[in-house]
């Protein structure tokens, strides 16, 4: 049972993530441009794959982890982000959709 907590929990983590707001300059969606801009940068990306209107662990991770200076500060200089939002309620702008199909079916 204790082997399956971490995995789960850092899944959790990742997909809880996506909470983050899109409007924040830090968040792409685009996991194309994504891809070169942390070439020409040299790190890693981020990829959050969430719906932000509909997951509650989302909405607390980017409440009390996403949305704080630090990770802010962190990410800014250390990552590039990418928001894969998979909304239940709302409709998304079939542009975003399809980038948004793009990222998940990028990350197989």
């Amino acid at each position: 049972m204790k082997r399956r907590t971490f995995p789960t929990l850092a899944g959790v983590l990742l997909i809880a993530a996506a909470v983050a707001q899109a409007e924040d300059s830090l968040w792409m969606t685009d996991l194309a441009q994504a891809k070169e801009f942390a070439a020409q940068r040299k790190v890693p990306i981020l990829v959050q794959f969430a719906g932000t209107d509909w997951c509650g662990w989302c909405k607390k991770l980017g409440k009390e982890v996403l949305s704080e200076p630090a990770f802010k500060d962190f990410a800014k200089d250390n990552l590039v982000l990418v928001l894969a939002d998979f909304p239940a309620r709302k409709q998304m702008d079939p542009r975003s959709l399809h980038k948004t199909r793009n990222s998940r079916n990028a990350i197989r």
